[in-house]
Order: C-alpha cells, then sequence, then structure tokens
C-alpha cells in the first residue's frame, strides 16, 4: 500500500498500524516509509491497515483499507 501526499511543501512522518498481521518496509519504525507491504496473519477474519501522514506543520490526514481473510496458508 502506498499513501500519497500531495503539496506537501516540508518532511511528512508517516504512521501505519495493522488489527493483524504484520507491516513491512524500510522506515516503518523511522516514520519515514510512504508504502508498506501487508504480510496477512493465518487467521481468518477482517483486518485494517491505517496510515496517518502528518508533516512538520501538524497537518494530518488518514486513511484505511479493510480486507477480509478467507481462509489460512498451512
Amino acid at each position: 500500500m502506498t499513501c500519497i501526499v500531495e503539496n506537501a511543501a516540508t518532511d511528512v512522518n508517516y504512521q501505519w498500524s495493522t488489527t493483524g498481521g504484520k507491516l513491512q518496509g524500510k522506515g516503518i519504525k523511522e516514520g519515514t516509509a510512504n508504502s508498506v507491504v501487508w504480510v496477512a496473519p493465518g487467521v481468518a477474519g477482517d483486518y485494517t491497515v491505517s496510515v496517518t501522514a502528518t508533516d512538520s506543520k501538524g497537518n494530518q490526514a488518514s486513511g484505511q483499507v479493510n480486507f477480509t481473510v478467507l481462509c489460512c496458508a498451512e
């Protein structure tokens, strides 16, 4: 997933979270990752990946994507 920030005149911090599974990507812990890979958990269910982008002036925008895992890899 990619978070696109338009007209950013300052540095942007990205805070990613998920209700299950794992997020992978360079810069996630540092807040610099505008793109992540979500690795689904091994359990069926509904999951959400969320991101909040904040610039150095305090402007924020958030978004989320919902996923349903129907079956699991063994």
